[in-house]
This record gives C-alpha cells, structure tokens and sequence, in this order.
C-alpha cells in the first residue's frame, strides 16, 4: 500500500509520530486550504498512492461530542449537497462513525455549527476531507478520513482563526500577539482554543495512530488482512 496523508497543519502531521517516515505514507500539509489540499490529494494521486487519507482535527456539529472523541467516518458532503462515501476500516477502535461536512472556510459561531448540524445531519466539520474524497473518487481510490474534535460545537473559535497559519501549516504567532494587544478580552478563548486542539492531538497520536497502524495492514478494496 501506498497511502496518500493530508494534514492541515504541521501539528497533525507531527501527531502521526514514527509513522510520519513510513515509506508506505506520503505526507503532505496544506495549511488549511481546501485547494491546496486537493492539489495535494492528486499530487499523490500521480505519484502513485493507492489510497489517500485525511488526517487531523474537526470542529464538533453534533450535541455531546467532546473534545477528543475520535471520529472516522462514513461519508462527507460539501456546500454543494454532493455527498461521497468514506471507506472505514475494518477496526476502527471506538471512534465514532457518522458524517463529516466539508467546508471551504472556517466554522466559528456555535450558530453556524447549530445551522449545519440540522440542516446536514453531520457530525463534524473540517477543511480537507471533502475536496480529497473528490479527488480520490474521480480516481476510483479509497478515501479515509481520521479525525480528532478539538472545538466542541458549543465553543466559538477566537478572531483571526481563519488566517492562524502560514504556507507551511505552523502558526503565525505575530498576527495573534498583536490581536491580543488590539483586544486582551481574546485572551481566554485563544487558551480554550488551545486546550481543545492539544486534546484532539493527543487523540489523533494515541488512538488514530492505532486506527492508522491497523489500516496500514488492510485491503481497502477487500476489506481484508493484508501482508504484514
């Protein structure tokens, strides 16, 4: 197997620990643009990648999901109502299963989060898993996604979330100290935001790494055991 893994941000591929220098991966980031991560998705694609894999964190939609609750799921939708199926592997631990959203911008209100939870039925919502499932299904590959909930869907996420990364996917702490000097009041929902995102990433380095090692040995177009 040749896995194709898409990461947001440079913290989520850091969570795939040993893995990230697997020669069965090929890892890419794409600093939370929906366009860079399906440029990504077929850039693995031509490089021969059997299957590709969104990987990382998601905004909790849905009622009760906590921080940290590991999601692999079953199908995502875009804007658009065009709804792909996800494969799930064949151990998925306890992650939740269910639907993810994909959006081409960030979710921040706890009313949009309302709005799309009722109106689509999803779970979580994330930047990338939408755009590579499109990529992966008009080349007939599996697409998986992994994600870890960082904001839960009663959380805000703080001003300047939006442009929080560079080209790289690393945080750009200047635009966030001088937001802070503007407006102190941020203060507190920059260090909630924080504590979320560290709890969806020792998620996705425990348990996803699990769930990860175990696809690693499947089938994805059986479904079975492979070789080791």
């Amino acid at each position: 197997m040749k896995l194709g893994v898409i990461c947001g941000m440079e913290a989520e591929a850091k969570a795939l620990g040993a893995l990230r220098r697997d020669p069965r991966l090929i890892v890419g980031i794409s600093a939370a643009r929906p366009d860079r991560a399906e440029d990504l998705a077929r850039e693995m694609i031509d490089a021969d990648a059997t299957a590709l894999l969104s990987w990382g964190i998601a905004g909790g939609l849905a009622l009760g999901l906590a921080s940290g609750t590991l999601v692999v799921p079953t199908t995502v939708t875009d804007v658009t109502q065009q709804s792909l199926a996800l494969t799930r592997p064949t151990s998925p631990g306890d992650a939740t299963d269910g639907h993810l959203f994909g959006s081409d911008h960030v979710i921040q209100t706890p009313e949009e989060k309302a709005t799309l939870w009722q109106t689509t039925g999803a779970t979580a919502v994330d930047m990338e898993t939408h755009r590579i499932a499109r990529a992966a299904h008009q080349a007939a590959l599996p697409c998986l996604a992994i994600r870890a909930i960082s904001d839960v869907s009663t959380r805000a996420l703080p001003p300047g979330t939006e442009d929080a990364l560079d080209d790289k996917g690393k945080p750009r702490i200047l635009p966030v100290l001088f937001g802070l000097m503007r407006d102190p009041s941020r203060l507190g929902a920059l260090l909630a935001a924080k504590r979320d995102l560290d709890t969806a990433l020792t998620t996705l380095s425990s348990q996803g790494v699990t769930v990860l090692k175990q696809i690693l040995h499947q089938d994805l177009r059986t479904g079975q055991a492979g070789p080791e």
